[in-house]
């Protein structure tokens, strides 16, 4: 366990040795002391992806922590094993507020609009002792669209070459005015997605060290699979709040223990990049400079 966490409230669970409850968990995860790994079993079958409620953070110093996990996967069914965990996680809070009694925080990376259309959130009737949040983050598909598009402008203009024809056909269909070639028509759409991404880790911070802190007890964060935002902002809130996550050995730990070992999808996130479409391009125009040189 790591040094904050009271053995008296946290345990390391094996529970998911050789991922038996998630895919995309680690073997050993920490989790309330008092709940046994029956109940984290039938918690992660709740749970999309298995995804249950586990510690990502815990701040030194306000003693408030930060879980992570996915949404439910019956909107309406009622898990008495997952408000178990949850139950547990908020009775250590409380604890450590000195015997106060607060809620707990939902927070969820979607909208509202988007939580109710997509599925996964907690049905209040059951999670009464939680208040849901939304930070309203775009979707990743257009997060990537848009980083595709400042990137593949960006290096088409190196190549004094335009757009590849799926980026010219993104921009005409989405009406933007600033020309296909221009790396201006994706840097405003990725920055505002930074800038976003940024405040929504900052209000979480906030809820774990800040006014706000005294508000709620925890807070558990998802979206609905679990994936990307989550794992992004547990790890800037970890680089906010814990100045050794700011140095270089820190701040790989953190890399190591929100992203690998909770398996962000890599693979699908950056194996078709914009620069991977540039490649036929890059390879054209190296031959074309080859054959002028001879």
């Amino acid at each position: 366990l790591p040094d904050t966490c009271d053995p008296t409230d946290w345990r390391l669970s094996l529970a998911n040795a050789g991922q038996k409850l998630c895919p995309g968990y680690p073997d050993s995860l920490i989790v309330p002391a008092r709940v046994s790994d029956s109940q984290l079993a039938e918690s992660a079958k709740h749970r999309i992806g298995g995804r249950l409620p586990v510690l990502a953070y815990l701040h030194p110093a306000s003693r408030r922590f930060l879980l992570v996990g996915a949404g439910v996967a019956n909107d309406n069914k009622r898990c008495p094993a997952d408000l178990a965990v949850l139950a547990a996680a908020l009775d250590i809070s409380c604890r450590l507020a000195g015997g106060q009694r607060l809620f707990g925080c939902l927070v969820d990376t979607r909208s509202a609009k988007a939580a109710k259309a997509e599925g996964g959130i907690e049905p209040p009737q059951h999670y009464n002792q939680w208040r849901a949040r939304y930070l309203d983050l775009p979707p990743v598909g257009d997060l990537l669209t848009s980083l595709c598009r400042l990137v593949g402008s960006l290096a088409a203009e190196s190549l004094d070459a335009g757009l590849p024809r799926q980026f010219k056909k993104s921009e005409s269909s989405s009406g933007g005015g600033s020309g296909a070639g221009s790396a201006s028509s994706g840097a405003p759409h990725w920055m505002d997605a930074l800038q976003r991404t940024l405040d929504a880790a900052n209000q979480l911070a906030g809820l774990l060290d800040g006014p706000a802190a005294r508000e709620f007890a925890c807070v558990f964060l998802h979206g609905r699979t679990g994936r990307d935002y989550s794992l992004l902002l547990a790890a800037l809130v970890q680089v906010m709040l814990c100045p050794l996550a700011r140095q270089f050995d820190g701040f790989l730990a953190v890399i190591d223990r929100a992203f690998v070992q909770f398996s962000h999808p890599f693979h699908r996130r950056c194996a078709r990049s914009a620069l991977y479409s540039l490649q036929p391009q890059q390879q054209q125009s190296s031959q074309q400079q080859q054959q002028q040189q001879q």
